[in-house]
């Protein structure tokens, strides 16, 4: 028995790989990557919108990063709010921590619609959280602390990210700066 394969078995073998991977390739490559769908099978298989979902690898910012440390203290029962105006399109990353627990919440108010209309997305009881937001809309976004003990607690915070702003509600009064100015101006 001879096991050499014949000219003619290699070549029905090639035809059948190259008749395989175009059957793939308009099938589903093209739906699934460019959104091509000749035949409408890509769209029977749910890949169509496979290629609108794809986010740029690369996407350029107006702003510079800005890396924004501050060091507070909260008395028994004080509150503080430090908020960062950010347009949506990157995400911020950030670490807090206290010498204490503190209630947080990490909020955010969006740029258009009512006033004072917040989202929060995520409450706890902690003396420190790191990580990263990427908000779902243009506006002021940051965390609510509050000293729920009867003794003083230092809080640390740290963010990096494209951020043209900063607020800071404390006391009944608003600090507002650009991380550009380098000075808190609370601490005048």
């Amino acid at each position: 028995m001879n096991s050499t394969p014949t000219r003619r078995r290699v070549l029905l073998a090639i035809s059948g790989a190259l008749a395989g991977a175009a059957i793939l390739l308009v099938t589903v490559v093209l739906p699934a990557e460019y959104g091509f769908d000749p035949l409408g099978t890509g769209a029977k298989l749910g890949l169509t919108g496979l290629a609108a979902s794809t986010p740029g690898i690369v996407q350029d910012a107006d702003l510079p990063p800005r890396t924004v440390q501050l060091s507070l203290e909260l008395d028994p029962f004080e509150s503080v709010e430090v908020k960062f105006h950010l347009d949506g399109d990157f995400p911020l990353l950030f670490a807090w921590r206290a010498d204490g627990e503190l209630i947080a919440e990490l909020h955010g108010e969006p740029d258009t619609g009512s006033a004072g209309r917040a989202q929060a997305f995520q409450s706890v009881r902690s003396s420190a959280r790191q990580g990263s937001l990427r908000v779902p809309f243009a506006g002021w976004h940051g965390w609510y602390w509050e000293n729920r003990s009867g003794a003083t607690v230092r809080l640390d915070l740290e963010v990096y990210g494209f951020t043209g702003r900063v607020r800071e509600y404390r006391g009944g009064r608003i600090f507002e700066w650009s991380p550009a100015d380098g000075q808190h101006p609370a601490s005048d």
